[in-house]
């Protein structure tokens, strides 16, 4: 789910950066995309996005997660300050600022989760 998040942010980023249109890979990973139901909404994107992680081993999601990370990280060092505060920089964004979109993308949205992680590591080290 973050690592979902982190990915189609940084593909978001690369994407309005170069000009180029991301791939459905660049923003899920995988070739395939959600269906126009999946897609209707955050939630059911998210869900569609959760399903898949669920198949993956442990191991495959935090590499998955490591990985959408340093590739978040990348693109926001890619960008320059007018990126963070113009609304109209990246259009991906629909008219939010770079610095209004990274926080729930990224620490806020892990501070948000780090109770279920936690939860999670207890009931995996016993």
């Amino acid at each position: 789910h973050e690592a979902g998040y982190e990915r189609y942010v940084a593909a978001a980023i690369f994407c309005n950066l170069t000009g180029k249109l991301p791939t459905n890979r660049d923003f899920y990973g995988r070739d395939d995309a959600p269906t126009e139901a999946e897609e209707a909404s955050d939630d059911t994107t998210n869900a569609w996005v959760v399903a898949h992680a669920r198949t993956l081993t442990v191991d495959e999601v935090l590499a998955e997660f490591r990985w959408a990370h340093d590739r978040l990280v990348e693109a926001v060092e890619a960008c320059v300050e007018a990126d963070f505060e113009d609304p109209n920089r990246l259009p991906s964004f629909k008219g939010k600022t770079l610095l209004a979109v990274v926080p729930n993308q990224c620490w806020a949205h892990h501070r948000d989760h780090t109770p279920q992680l936690e939860a999670f590591a207890r009931s995996r080290a016993g």
